[in-house]
């Protein structure tokens, strides 16, 4: 059989960094409970629903004692993907520019489960991504493999933020003593929290209903009139927190995702856009709304970005447009509001035609 050092060793053959932790300590449920009563989850209630498998991992399955967690790299990512735009300036978080990794990031941890299994047969491996209901965070830092910043995200000093955390959850014991906590290395630091231009961070909490990922990911009515101009040019999710972040820009060197200008850390200011750049937006979003939310689906399929609905995506191709101020669409959203079906479109649309014909007249 297989000891803590050989599973690791197993693991490191598909992630790159595998540790422990126990799943009968939570460093962090106080502050998830305050989280939740402060309701900073918005509309999404699944993580209230999980509160009692987050308290205790036995909730899940009696048995279960410890976790492995794991981390894999995804800048540059690793499965990228054609999404079908053609603008620079349409930003899309790192993460979501390649295949979802709630399959392939999956798939690589039930390979290491079907190892371990053949180890101990009388033992149970339950794996999971960030759609399970763990504390992963909470997990991963227990198990040495980073600090939590002052941006919530798990953070190395040598590799950085932009990884995806995956785990298995075990009924083994798994040694854990050689482990030792990464040191919390932010220090005076607060970059990620001044260049949030929504103002979703406080130090080491997020207000999900503030956050320009949450807006454009998970938020499924328009979006309020204070945010199109601070969400920028991120048409879905963000890297803002990540990208200003210094153990990112130790890692990956400065302005590896952009300048700020183009990351939208001033998001109020509108980033001018040359004629040609201009026209290959307007294209892009022609193109997305002109598409039946079917054809969006397929566009989006084995992405990520399938979190979102069509009308969604349609939206925020919407709030681009009041973002960049591209009045030469008003005819197209014209026509967007007296044929869709959608009632949050139509609304949508109207609006965006209102702020556009007022821009154009210097009101």
């Amino acid at each position: 059989m297989l000891n803590s050092e050989e599973i690791k060793d197993l693991g490191l053959k598909f992630f790159d960094q595998v540790g422990f932790s126990s799943l009968h300590t939570n460093i962090s449920i106080d502050q998830y409970r305050k989280w939740l009563e402060e309701e900073k989850y918005g509309n999404m209630n699944f993580l209230k629903e999980h509160l009692s498998f987050k308290e205790k991992p036995q909730n899940i399955s009696a048995n279960l004692n410890s976790a492995i967690l794991v981390t894999k790299s995804y800048f540059p990512h690793p499965k990228k993907m054609d999404l079908g735009f053609k603008s620079s300036k349409l930003k899309i978080a790192s993460y979501a520019q390649g295949e979802d990794y709630h399959h392939w990031l999956k798939k690589d941890l039930e390979r290491m489960l079907e190892e371990l299994k053949k180890q101990f047969p009388e033992e149970e491996f339950l794996c999971f991504t960030d759609s399970g209901p763990v504390l992963e965070r909470d997990l991963a830092y227990r198990a040495g493999l980073g600090w939590i910043g002052k941006n919530t995200c798990l953070i190395h000093s040598t590799k950085g933020s932009l990884f995806f955390i995956g785990e298995i959850l075990t009924s083994l014991k798994l040694d854990q003593n050689k482990q030792q906590a990464h040191p919390d290395r932010c220090g005076k630091c607060t970059r990620c929290i001044d260049a949030c231009p929504t103002d979703a961070l406080t130090e080491r909490s997020l207000d999900a209903t503030k956050c320009i990922s949450y807006l454009s990911i998970e938020h499924k009515t328009e979006i309020s009139s204070e945010y199109n101009k601070l969400m920028g040019p991120w048409f879905y999710g963000c890297d803002i927190c990540q990208a200003v972040c210094p153990w990112n820009e130790k890692l990956l060197g400065q302005n590896f995702l952009g300048t700020k200008a183009e990351l939208g850390v001033a998001a109020e200011t509108v980033l001018d856009l040359e004629k040609e750049d201009r026209e290959v937006l307007i294209k892009d979003i022609k193109d997305l709304l002109n598409l039946s939310n079917k054809k969006i689906q397929k566009r989006f399929f084995g992405s990520p970005m399938n979190r979102a609905n069509a009308n969604m995506h349609k939206r925020n191709a919407i709030r681009l447009a009041l973002y960049f101020e591209l009045s030469e669409l008003i005819d197209v959203f014209k026509e967007l509001a007296n044929n869709t079906q959608s009632q949050m479109l139509q609304s949508y649309a109207e609006f965006a035609v209102n702020e556009l014909v007022k821009n154009q007249s210097g009101n």
